[in-house]
């Protein structure tokens, strides 16, 4: 398959490479020109779980063309805070409509601004598991291997969904854990239940995911955070199985040497995905007629800590 990412951060540069290394023909486009010739002339360094060194990759700057590159499939991995005007006509542009765009941004919000704005194109959820982290302009580590979910087209769009089925077999022919799912509504909001607990509080208390639960004050904001949003999220279709809570602290275990993209992006002075996060939260439960004051608390706060850095 001819597959386009957009975006070379960590998930972006770990799928391309992977993809690649898979046999399909990759092509990457990043924000800058510097990135996109560093890619070029030494493809994307790997290391980590089923790594395989280096592979090359087509590369990119997003102010480009892609000249006569058509896309089966286009993997959106930049951050919500980069989908702007900019981005949007940029995608109308060069995507054409038989392409589906699959998008990996965390919290909520994006599926339904580019739905409305890119009317003409099949705008699908994807959510990952997988951990990745990138180490420069060409290296990322696969820190944790996971899954990675597409929304399924229905199958009375049969030539949307044997090119879905011909991604499918791509991606598991590079190693990557892919499935399809009719429930993705409620597989974002459960990876949203835990980004909105560990990534701003890591960002708050300028820890790595481990050490989060280790401080009673830190578990106790965690406890506390973790409820409303939970409640929030029950609220709005998600069915609680009871094991969350759980499921959050065995998570800071398995990722604890990780620190989370909100930390880093504080740390380096860049906008964080807060409001589509946490305030994705406030916005939800206010849609709701419910309250979510922690939540409303630790968007503030984010922000104030990113601009007193």
């Amino acid at each position: 398959m001819r597959l386009l990412i957009i975006g070379a951060g960590a998930i972006g540069m770990l799928y391309a490479v992977r993809l690649a290394a898979g046999g399909q023909v990759v092509r990457i486009l990043t924000r800058t020109a510097e990135q996109a010739d560093a890619l070029r002339r030494e493809g994307i360094k790997w290391s980590g779980s089923a790594a395989g060194g280096q592979e090359a990759v087509q590369a990119s700057a997003l102010s480009e063309e892609l000249g006569d590159f058509g896309p089966d499939a286009v993997l959106l991995t930049v951050k919500q805070v980069h989908i702007d005007d900019g981005l949007i006509r940029k995608l109308a542009s060069l995507v054409p409509q038989t392409a589906d765009i699959y998008c990996l941004q965390n919290g909520i919000g994006h599926l339904e601004r580019l739905r409305a704005e890119l009317p003409g194109h099949r705008i699908l959820a994807a959510v990952t598991t997988d951990g990745a982290l990138r180490l420069g302009q060409r290296q990322v580590r696969h820190t944790g291997a996971g899954e990675l979910w597409l929304e399924e087209i229905p199958s009375a769009e049969t030539e949307a969904a044997e090119r879905q089925k011909k991604l499918l077999v791509a991606m598991k022919k590079a190693g990557i854990g892919a499935f399809l799912s009719n429930q993705m509504e409620n597989r974002m909001y459960r990876k949203l239940l835990l980004n909105s607990v560990i990534n701003p509080l890591t960002a708050l208390f300028g820890v790595m995911n481990g050490e989060l639960p280790d401080d009673p004050a830190r578990l106790a904001a965690m406890r506390a955070l973790h409820e409303e949003t939970a409640a929030v999220l029950q609220r709005a279709g998600l069915p609680l199985e009871g094991d969350e809570w759980e499921r959050l602290l065995t998570l800071c275990r398995l990722t604890a040497d990780n620190e989370s993209s909100m930390l880093r992006d504080v740390k380096s002075g860049r906008p964080t995905e807060i409001d589509w996060i946490n305030g994705g939260v406030v916005r939800l439960a206010r849609q709701l007629g419910l309250e979510a004051p922690l939540n409303e608390a630790i968007v503030a706060q984010v922000k104030r800590g990113a601009t007193d850095r």
